[in-house]
């Protein structure tokens, strides 16, 4: 985490179990689904708040070899007050 007060960054960083899927209504093969690989989970948050309302967005995923991972983007609104 950095140090401001009203606006921050956050980011983390860790290990998954990933594994790529596709499902389709398809002759011959409907869906396929790999094995499961070790990856590497991430995110990365930037948080602003005014009093009791904050604005934030969050980029995370995991990803692995091959196929295997995701990436996603997430907004939110905050509500909420946690001390002095």
């Amino acid at each position: 985490r950095t140090s401001g007060r009203r606006a921050f960054l956050l980011g983390a960083l860790g290990y998954a179990s990933v594994h790529s899927y596709h499902t389709c209504e398809c002759s011959p093969n409907p869906s396929r689904d790999d094995p499961r690989v070790s990856g590497l989970a991430y995110s990365l948050q930037a948080l602003a708040n005014i009093k009791f309302i904050g604005i934030g967005a969050e980029y995370f995923g995991a990803v692995g070899p091959g196929r295997a991972g995701m990436h996603a983007l997430a907004l939110s609104l905050q509500l909420g007050w946690f001390g002095p």
